[in-house]
C-alpha cells in the first residue's frame, strides 16, 4: 500500500500551532492543479487527503475535480475524517513528496482537514461536480453526504433568507452577476430577490433575462458561486449568520 494507507489520523481537541509543514504547502501552492492531480492520482486516497487538506479550498477543489472520478468522493470523505495528524504521518508523506519535513516531536498534532474544510471546498466546486461527488458519497458514506448537504449554502437558499439579509447581500452584488446567476433560478427565488432590490434594478434585470439567449451552465454556476462567496465573507465578518441548507432563516 502507499504511504498512509492503513493509518487513520487521530482527532484531538487541542489547538495546534500554525507552523505545519509549510515548505510542502508552499511548493504545492506554486504548482498548477493539473500537475498536482497527475502526481497524486497514483497515491493512496489517505495520502492525497492529508496533502490536499492543508491547501486553500479553491485549489483543493480544482485538484479534486481533476482526479480520476473514482477517487474524488473517496478523497473528500477522507479530508472530512482527517482533522489532525501526527508528525509520524507527516514523515510518511515526506517519503512520497521527496521533501524533508521537520519533525515537531512530542505529542504535537497538525490541523489539516475536517468538515469545515470540506464544506468550504464544496463551495468552490461547480454545481455539476458538487452533485457528482455528493451522489457518490451517498453510496460510500451517507452520513457524511448528509452532513455536507446540511452545511452547504447554495444560491437557491437565498429564498430562505430574511429580507434584511438579502438586501445586505444584494448591495454587494453587481447587476450583471445577479442577472446571470438568476438565469436558471426558480420563480420563487427570483421573486424573493426582486422584492429586495430597487424597482429600477428589478425591471432592468427582468428585461435582461427576457432577452438573454442561451448561456453556458458553467457561467451561470460561476456567477452563483461569486454570490455565495460574498455571503460567506459577510458571514465571516459577522454581518449575517447562516443556519445552513434547510435550516432556519438567516439572522442579522
Amino acid at each position: 500500500e502507499k504511504a498512509l494507507g492503513p493509518i487513520k489520523a487521530e482527532i484531538l481537541m487541542e489547538e495546534l500551532q500554525a507552523s505545519s509543514y509549510g515548505d510542502l504547502v508552499d511548493v504545492l501552492a506554486n504548482m498548477d492543479a493539473k500537475s498536482i492531480a497527475n502526481f497524486l492520482s497514483q497515491e493512496h486516497p489517505q495520502t492525497i487527503a492529508v496533502i490536499l487538506a492543508k491547501l486553500k479550498s479553491k485549489q483543493t477543489s480544482e485538484i479534486i475535480s481533476l482526479l480520476p472520478p473514482e477517487l474524488q468522493a473517496e478523497v473528500v470523505m477522507r479530508i472530512a475524517d482527517v482533522e489532525q495528524v501526527s508528525p509520524e504521518i507527516l514523515q510518511d508523506i515526506d517519503e512520497v513528496m521527496k521533501k524533508e519535513i521537520q519533525s515537531m516531536g512530542g505529542t504535537a498534532r497538525y490541523k489539516v482537514g475536517g468538515i469545515d474544510k470540506v464544506v468550504d471546498m464544496f463551495n468552490h466546486f461547480e454545481r455539476s461536480k458538487e452533485k457528482q461527488i455528493l451522489d457518490k458519497l451517498d453510496v460510500i458514506s451517507p452520513p457524511l453526504a448528509e452532513i455536507i448537504r446540511k452545511h452547504l449554502f447554495t444560491f437557491e437558499d437565498v429564498f430562505h433568507l430574511d429580507d434584511r439579509s438579502i438586501q445586505s447581500i444584494m448591495r454587494e452584488v453587481s447587476n450583471d452577476t445577479l442577472t446571470l446567476a438568476m438565469k436558471t433560478s426558480a420563480d420563487e427565488v427570483k421573486d424573493k430577490i426582486f422584492k429586495n432590490i430597487s424597482s429600477r434594478a428589478a425591471e432592468m434585470i427582468k428585461e435582461d433575462l427576457e432577452v438573454m439567449g442561451p448561456v453556458r451552465l458553467s457561467d451561470v454556476e460561476k456567477a452563483q458561486s461569486e454570490i455565495i462567496k460574498i455571503v460567506r465573507k459577510m458571514e465571516e465578518e459577522g454581518k449575517v449568520v447562516l443556519a445552513g441548507r434547510g435550516g432556519d432563516d438567516v439572522l442579522v
